[in-house]
């Protein structure tokens, strides 16, 4: 199980570093305000997503040491 996570875990860390590099590239040819205005987007879209995610919530509670309802 060690295996397959470290993997996934390099797959993230070292394969997807070109991805993220060129993405920000491109839109910094057409735009350096987009590219900003773009991220900031991104991040909120993610973060509320997270926010309304029941599962999450379900999580912290057990973390927490209390029952769920």
């Amino acid at each position: 199980m060690i295996g397959r996570v470290l993997s996934l875990v390099l797959f993230a860390n070292l394969g997807l570093v070109p991805v993220s590099q060129a993405v920000p590239s491109a839109l910094l040819k057409v735009s350096i305000n987009g590219m900003f205005i773009t991220a900031g987007f991104l991040m909120m879209l993610i973060a509320t997503e997270m926010l309304l995610t029941p599962d999450l919530k379900i999580i912290g509670v057990r973390m927490a040491g209390t029952e769920v309802n």
